[in-house]
Formats: structure tokens, sequence, C-alpha cells
């Protein structure tokens, strides 16, 4: 077997008592397993680490070593055992991680994919108050503005959509995906709850057809 001097103790070892080094002309470090370990150990050891773990490139190694695949499922497998999710909830505890999670809700929501989600919350939130059945995901709302060609299906112009119940949830409407159509913010205003008007075009009515959620009550058909 192949073996090498190391360059801190002088000994001649196996290869393998040495750890892999890809920039290494023979593939693996200078310093055997052993004298890696114990000048890891040691307080000037220690503060090497310490100052490569702070730098630039300390920080873009560990980043791109968390993730890894094996990383990756191992975080996962861990926050869904009994003891990652204990760590998980004394970690929400701490007031200042309570500080940061809603400043950082705050800064999230004024972001455009924030506003939608922030939008579609609201109407659901509202729907539930209102004991509405039935719910719609956002995939399902951007298929139905692209099928819109992204304009309001009452007045036909190019404006900013809104989700408007064809039935009016007050109206006993449910707030299933077939009982939603995109209108612009005035035409949404106009319609409020007045009336049960369903201005969607042939070309959605057709996909609402296929999906394999069956209309529940209070949807025009």
């Amino acid at each position: 077997m192949k073996t090498k001097k190391c360059s801190r103790c002088g000994l001649e070892k196996q290869i393998d008592d040495f750890y892999r080094d890809a920039l290494s002309s023979d593939g693996h470090r200078s310093e055997c397993k052993a004298c890696t370990k114990l000048y890891q150990q040691s307080p000037a050891g220690n503060a090497a680490m310490r100052t490569y773990c702070e730098s630039e490139g300390g920080q873009a190694t560990r980043k791109a070593y968390e993730q890894t695949p094996k990383i990756r499922a191992y975080r996962q497998a861990y926050n869904k055992s009994k003891p990652g999710r204990a760590s998980q909830k004394r970690q929400r505890e701490k007031p200042e991680r309570k500080v940061y999670a809603r400043q950082y809700q705050r800064d999230w929501k004024k972001t455009p994919v924030g506003k939608i989600a922030n939008r579609r919350n609201r109407k659901l939130h509202r729907a539930r108050e209102r004991g509405a059945d039935g719910s719609w995901s956002q995939k399902e709302w951007d298929t139905m503005c692209k099928l819109s060609n992204y304009s309001c299906a009452c007045c036909g112009r190019k404006r900013k959509l809104t989700v408007d119940h064809v039935v009016p949830l007050k109206g006993g409407g449910c707030n299933c995906i077939h009982n939603i159509q995109p209108l612009c913010l005035s035409c949404n205003g106009a319609k409020s709850n007045r009336h049960a008007t369903d201005y969607r075009n042939d070309v959605t009515k057709k996909w609402l057809a296929t999906l394999t959620a069956a209309p529940i009550s209070g949807v025009v058909q």
C-alpha cells in the first residue's frame, strides 16, 4: 500500500491515515489524521478555525455544505423527531427570535409575492369567518388569471385583478375555485354582494369543468 511522510510528526504512514485534499498533488493532506486532530484541539487550532468560520470563504463553504442532499435529509429527519421539535419550540420562544420573526414577516409582506399571499390569506380568513365551504390555491388562481388573459372578466381591461366570489359569501356562496372570478378593483366594488353574475369566459368554464374537485353548494352552474 502507498505510504506518505507526515509533515508534522515526520513518521511514514499509510495513505489512508491522511485526510483527502483535492487541491493536493497526491490527493491527500500533508499532515496525518492524528496530527490534524491534535492541532484542531489546541488553542491555536481553535482560534484558526474560528477565524476561518467567520470569514466569507468559511461562511460560503458552510452554506454549500448545508445544501448537500445528505445534510438536508438529515436536518429534515431531525426536525420531524421529538428532540428536533422541542429544539424548534425553544428557538421560537426566545424574545429576540420573536422580534426577528415579526420584522421578517413585515418585510416579506411588502414584497410582490408577500402582497399576493397576504391578499389571498385575507380572503380565506373572511371566508372562514362566514363559515363558507371550500378553498382554492394560488396555482389555481394564477391559472384562472392566465386563461382570462390577465384581464378583468367584466370590463376586459388589463388591470390589477382581485378575487371576486360569483355567488357572494354573504349570499351563501362557497369559497372554492368554481365560485371565483378575476375582476378589477372597480368592477369588484361595483358588483360587491349585490348579485351573482358570472363574467368568466368559456375557456375558463371549460377548465373548471375538468377539475377533479366537484362543485359544492353555492356555485352558479
